[in-house]
């Protein structure tokens, strides 16, 4: 089974350091007291602000913080962490604390994170708390880069210490404090902007062109197989919503360029981007499909 992963991350990595000079981005992650934003609290909060200066990314500012909830943990949440709620106890809350976050993320700051959608989720419902709106620029998941990298080799599970250790660059760091987790976070975005621009299976002029024929909404026959599906000029591509990753069993995708398919569907659906390709349903396809017939476009 080939597989290539949201394109989006990719040419942002490069981005960054290609045409962000003088400009900042922020690697941040956080520990917390459970995994639901809407009830849990963030009880570290570590950040790495860095500059772009000729290409590369230089440390300017960090930030590492701890944060007390209003309840206490649970053990085993204690136990993933090592946070103890001893260790808390003469702590600022979060409407204290708040401050400092806000003052380092600054406005509409370029967030990075690993699986990094749920501490931007974490901070989010922290802001709300305190009758306020994290609002980045943007947001880009150093997990979906690695994920793109290293698909091929064996990988058990894609935990953050254990692909660091594998990649040979987790020297000196320890895992599941927030800052540590930051620092690896960083590695590997250097690591992935390394491959991306020396390997050319990686590399998007490498690659094929896929012509659009038909696309269709397809179940499957279990949850990674739901999603739209693409027939082209070199057989049928699918991106799974479940996965949010485009797939195939009959053409290698890492030797074509996804990026262009992937915006002429886009483009053909008339959505806004791959986040409202990775939601489609059933049921929106066909509302989108109806419209689209009525003005006598066939999909």
């Amino acid at each position: 089974m080939y597989r290539a992963r949201n394109t989006v991350n990719r040419r942002a990595c490069l981005y960054i350091y290609d045409k962000m000079e003088n400009q900042e981005f922020i690697v941040f992650d956080t520990e917390t007291t459970g995994l639901k934003p809407e009830t849990d609290y963030i009880v570290e909060f570590s950040a790495q602000k860095f500059r772009i200066e000729n290409h590369r990314a230089v440390l300017v500012e960090e930030i590492d913080i701890f944060i007390r909830p209003p309840f206490a943990m649970e053990q085993k949440i204690v136990d993933i962490h090592g946070i103890s709620n001893e260790f808390l106890e003469d702590k600022m809350m979060e409407d204290v604390m708040l401050g400092d976050i806000q003052n380092f993320f600054g406005d509409k700051p370029l967030v990075l994170g690993y699986n990094v959608d749920f501490d931007v989720a974490m901070v989010q419902a922290m802001y709300q708390r305190q009758g306020q709106t994290f609002r980045p620029f943007a947001v880009l998941d150093v997990l979906e880069m690695t994920r793109d990298v290293i698909y091929g080799k064996d990988v058990e599970n894609y935990h953050l210490g254990e692909i660091v250790e594998m990649l040979g660059i987790g020297a000196g760091l320890t895992f599941h404090r927030a800052i540590d987790d930051v620092k690896a976070t960083f590695r590997l975005l250097e690591y992935c902007c390394q491959e991306y621009r020396s390997n050319p299976v990686l590399a998007k002029e490498k690659r094929e062109h896929l012509y659009v024929n038909r696309i269709y909404f397809w179940k499957g026959f279990n949850k990674n197989q739901s999603g739209v599906y693409v027939e082209t000029n070199l057989g049928k591509v699918y991106y799974s919503t479940f996965l949010k990753a485009w797939q195939s069993s009959s053409v290698k995708l890492e030797q074509m360029d996804i990026d262009t398919m992937e915006r002429e569907v886009i483009q053909t659906l008339g959505i806004s981007g791959n986040k409202e390709l990775g939601k489609m349903t059933e049921k929106k396809f066909l509302a989108i499909k109806n419209t689209k017939k009525a003005a006598g476009v066939y999909l």
